[in-house]
């Protein structure tokens, strides 16, 4: 356990990516997935939006604790951490729009 902490603490590439994606996992995923059950028209792209960064920080984890995560093990990550940029931004795109009501059929 000592290994992986310092190994994480000397690598802080490493570590960003690992957090930033744990983010996305974790903030981003419950709120993807809720916004396809919520809205029928919720778009499609949005759940593998969520599992791609998902499971490649599941790959980052394992890498991470059978070897000394370097540059390019974090090089190797960058488009999970794109798509996770993505999704986070979009989280706080939608926290800072109002929200509008749905609209009901004219009787």
């Amino acid at each position: 356990m000592e290994s992986v902490i310092s190994s994480l603490v000397s690598h802080p590439f490493g570590t960003f990516a690992a957090v930033f994606q744990l983010l996305a996992i974790f903030w981003g995923g419950p709120s993807q997935i809720w916004k396809l059950y919520r809205e029928k028209n919720a778009s499609a792209f949005s759940l593998p939006m969520f599992l791609f960064p998902a499971m490649a920080s599941a790959n980052w984890m394992i890498n991470s604790i059978r070897e000394v995560p370097n540059l390019g093990l974090f090089i190797s990550q960058v488009p999970a951490i794109i798509v996770s940029t993505i999704i986070v931004g979009q989280l706080l795109y939608y926290r800072r729009r109002p929200s509008v009501p749905a609209t009901s059929h004219a009787k």
